[in-house]
């Protein structure tokens, strides 16, 4: 009897904008995914009239499936829009298995393309304005915008020259309401005592803002690098080339705010930004050397946000 093989996961990237990543009802993907071939029923031959016997499928060529691709939608449910990426799992939607064996999963990681408009906190989005700007229309990711002057429609302006328009923001995973759209009078001098207390803790509040941004953004890169590094196949190097330009594309988005990739391939390991958890003793690497890199470390400056986990040479 034939043994069961489990078929294969299926990793798919896709790149959307903010404004559809927060608005649109579903995003169009294109996948590409492995079926079972309706003719020979996955066993890729067919029983031939005498003499010839079992014969090779024409029409999977003696795979057993046919690669298909189609254009499916992600749906998110309540709660699973992020303003910053997304990841969803599809059990039994992944490529066929073969004699009997389960289907794999299909996994989306959806990332969102910055708007250079908008700087997004949490799920708040910040919008930072000339003073001239505050009286004329606001941008927003709903048509039409708004306008600071007409207090009627749900604007609050406050002392430290901000604008709040609550349930125009973006999204948190795990969260199902909107934040709020912050506009930011960005040559406003504050006048008074809390004010300038504001000021003082303007730095504290960076740091605390750096650290909301890695920890909500640094989880969908690692399942990038994951489903970069599981794509051997020779098909797979188009999907390889889509990911790396996401990965350089988010990480650019870090580096604006400060947050940089810590070096450790090749280099000698510094207890201060690499984590060793485990030791190469096969290689010809020198002693001490960081020898495979298996988590990416960020740092902000000379301030520690996640070590790189390493392997090291012995």
């Amino acid at each position: 009897m034939t043994k069961p093989i489990d078929g294969t996961d299926v990793y798919v990237t896709l790149s959307i904008s903010l404004h559809d990543a927060i608005l649109a009802r579903s995003f169009p993907l294109k996948c590409t995914r492995q079926w079972q071939c309706s003719r020979c029923l996955g066993v890729g031959s067919l029983m031939a009239p005498p003499p010839y016997g079992r014969v090779r499928c024409a029409s999977c060529k003696g795979h057993g499936s046919v690669a298909r691709s189609e254009t499916l939608s992600v749906v998110p449910d309540v709660g699973q829009r992020d303003s910053r990426a997304m990841q969803f799992r599809y059990p039994g939607e992944g490529n066929c298995g073969f004699h009997g064996g389960q289907p794999g999963d299909l996994y989306v990681t959806v990332t969102v393309m910055p708007d250079e408009r908008f700087e997004i906190r949490g799920k708040d989005l910040v919008c930072r304005l000339s003073k001239d700007e505050l009286f004329n229309p606001l941008p927003s990711l709903e048509r039409g915008g708004g306008n600071a002057s007409d207090l009627e429609k749900g604007f609050y302006l406050k002392v430290d020259g901000r604008i709040v328009e609550r349930g125009l923001g973006g999204f948190k995973w795990g969260d199902p309401s909107r934040g709020s759209l912050v506009y930011l009078a960005s040559n406003h001098a504050p006048l008074d005592a809390e004010g300038a207390e504001s000021q003082k803790r303007e730095p504290a509040n960076q740091a605390a803002d750096i650290t909301a941004i890695a920890s909500e953004l640094l989880p969908s890169l690692d399942s990038l690098e994951k489903a970069r590094d599981a794509m051997h196949a020779p098909g797979d190097a188009g999907h390889r080339e889509g990911i790396e330009l996401i990965l350089d594309m988010q990480r650019k988005v870090l580096a604006r705010h400060g947050i940089e990739v810590i070096p450790a391939a090749g280099k000698v390991f510094d207890p201060h930004w690499h984590e060793a958890v485990a030791l190469d003793t096969g290689g010809e690497a020198p002693k001490n050397r960081v020898t495979r890199v298996l988590q990416t470390g960020y740092r902000h400056g000379k301030r520690l946000l996640r070590p790189a986990r390493v392997m090291v040479s012995g």
